[in-house]
């Protein structure tokens, strides 16, 4: 599938660089991207954020949204994004995207789900706004906890651009807005323009987020060097409980024979004063001092 995103870059101007070899740069750059295979954005909302992704002319978009707590497990998360996808992959080419997911959730996460919505509502606070820069909302939705927010033919929905000014490019911003909320949230969402091809061949495995076994040699050495240091810091914490226990027996130990030194020396001050009383007294009777 065609990546439908586009982004804005600038590049500062150097000497010796002409403007046609910058658009043969942008040319390839661009070529390269379109070739890229597409998976659904996660966006971290704790404030406004908005993206801006460009519809060509004579064409159209589908969208999907769906808002998850910011702590859920990254598990569950990995189970939304592929729904995403899934309902990407299994668009219609006359209705659009399905309304709805297409599997169930495990008896965990679905516990997880009913047990967040009782304590917080089902209404997140969280909006979602679509406009052409510098024009009216065209669209305004709040997202509900774990529903999928479906909007198909975005263009032909608000009247395709009939008023003559389609707009830059026929560019579109999606907004996500926290309104009076004080939390975080993570928003999993996919643009795909109508004219995509549909690919009904596409292997199970294309359709799923990129799991441990697809990272690079350089990740699965930095996860491996992860796992090293926690070992390392979980035996250097054991070394120094080992030594803070060694430390207070040896104080204890030492504390012991200092007390039994003392008890000692006053016994042999006891027993020496005894001895030199009685000699003395002795001494007294025999008449001898």
């Amino acid at each position: 599938r065609q990546t439908s995103l586009t982004m804005t870059t600038m590049v500062p101007q150097r000497h010796g660089v002409s403007t046609k070899q910058l658009q043969i740069f942008f040319a390839i750059v661009l070529s390269w991207i379109s070739t890229c295979s597409s998976y659904p954005m996660i966006a971290e909302v704790e404030e406004e954020k908005c993206f801006r992704f460009n519809v060509p002319e004579d064409d159209d978009a589908h969208m999907v949204f769906v808002a998850i707590p910011f702590e859920m497990k990254d598990n569950g998360e990995e189970w939304f994004v592929d729904q995403v996808n899934q309902l990407v992959k299994n668009r219609d080419q006359d209705e659009g995207l399905p309304k709805d997911f297409g599997d169930k959730p495990d008896k965990d996460l679905q516990s997880y789900m009913t047990e967040f919505v009782d304590e917080n509502e089902a209404e997140t606070g969280f909006i979602i706004k679509i406009q052409k820069p510098r024009r009216p909302i065209l669209k305004q939705h709040e997202f509900e906890w774990f529903k999928p927010l479906v909007l198909n033919y975005v263009v032909e929905s608000h009247g395709g651009g009939a008023d003559g000014d389609p707009g830059v490019l026929g560019g579109y911003s999606v907004c996500f807005d926290p309104v009076d909320v004080d939390r975080t949230a993570h928003i999993i969402f996919d643009v795909i323009l109508d004219s995509e091809e549909i690919d009904y061949e596409s292997s199970e495995e294309n359709t799923k987020v990129l799991k441990k076994e697809h990272l690079t040699p350089l990740e699965q050495n930095l996860a491996r060097s992860i796992t090293s240091s926690h070992k390392v810091l979980n035996e250097m914490r054991y070394m120094e409980n080992r030594e803070a226990r060694m430390r207070k027996t040896a104080d204890s130990i030492n504390s012991k024979i200092r007390n039994f030194s003392y008890l000692s020396i006053t016994i042999l001050l006891g027993v020496t004063y005894v001895q030199v009383s009685y000699l003395k007294q002795y001494f007294k009777k025999k008449k001898i001092i």
